[in-house]
């Protein structure tokens, strides 16, 4: 299972253009939430070609996990597990 975090790719705004493409005009407010993630995301996200060589090395290491973003396993995914764990909780994201 593959959990690359943010990566630094054009995936939000090629969502948008797709749903536009389907006739879903849409409103000032979600092409502004739009452009800033689409931002945030190229601006602090990982490089493809590094999320790339994490998945073949993972799968050639045989992991069933594989994060290409420390933060992922150090940070949202152990929190949520700890509240799964101690609460019986799921956190949403």
């Amino acid at each position: 299972v593959v959990c690359p975090g943010n990566v630094a790719t054009n995936i939000i705004e090629n969502a948008m253009q797709l749903t536009q493409s389907d006739g879903y005009e849409p409103s000032q407010r979600e092409l502004e939430t739009t452009f800033r993630a689409q931002a945030r995301i190229t601006e602090t996200g990982i490089e493809p070609e590094t999320v790339g060589r994490a998945v073949v090395e993972g799968v050639r290491e045989g992991r069933f996990w594989i994060f290409t973003d420390p933060e992922m396993s150090t940070g949202a995914v152990k929190l949520r597990h700890e509240a799964m764990v101690n609460e019986g909780a799921l956190l949403s994201w």
